[in-house]
């Protein structure tokens, strides 16, 4: 069922990074979905005056056992997948949070390009937060798996990804 919810992504020492409103959406055998509609305003909570307003909506996969969080884009964005390495979400009735583990894996639409983002952020990051042998090395690994993965273009998750912004179109027509 359809409802609204917050998206709090969040750092490994807790503190907040990204938190925004969207749409619950459901769920299914691949997970929770969310989406963001068009004109919703994400705020980067360590730095409040910073904002900034989707102008091509989108939804998001959280999986259950975590490990990242993948975007579908719709047009005009230049990027159509965008893939968060996380741990796993953990879920209330108002909420949804994750802890971003810096590594970021897009792929443009055109060109169909792959880039692995913040790499220097997580190594940064796993030195300041202390992050654990066990956890760096699956977060790693998991940025390896989606680079790979875009970058051969397999994703059967695109075609439940197109069901789901289709169900976030029809309940924000409703």
């Amino acid at each position: 069922m359809t409802g609204h919810t917050t998206l709090h992504f969040q750092k490994y020492d807790g503190s907040g990074h990204w938190v925004f409103p969207a749409l619950r959406l459901g769920s299914d055998n691949l997970g929770v979905w969310a989406g963001v509609p068009v004109g919703t305003v994400l705020r980067k909570v360590s730095q409040p005056e910073r904002t900034a307003q989707v102008d091509a909506a989108w939804v998001a996969k959280f999986p259950p056992g975590g490990g990242y969080v993948f975007r579908s884009y719709a047009e005009p964005n230049d990027c159509d997948v965008y893939v968060d390495v996380t741990l796993e979400a953990i879920e209330d009735d108002t909420s949804i949070r994750v802890i971003d583990m810096d590594f970021d894996i897009i792929r443009f639409r055109e060109s169909r390009g792959v880039e692995v983002l913040d790499e220097d952020e997580f190594e940064l990051h796993r030195v300041r937060f202390c992050y654990p042998d066990d956890v760096a090395d699956a977060a790693r690994a998991q940025a390896a798996h989606w680079r790979a993965a875009l970058e051969a273009d397999e994703l059967d998750i695109e075609v439940a990804a197109r069901v789901w912004h289709d169900r976030m179109n029809a309940f924000l027509a409703s």
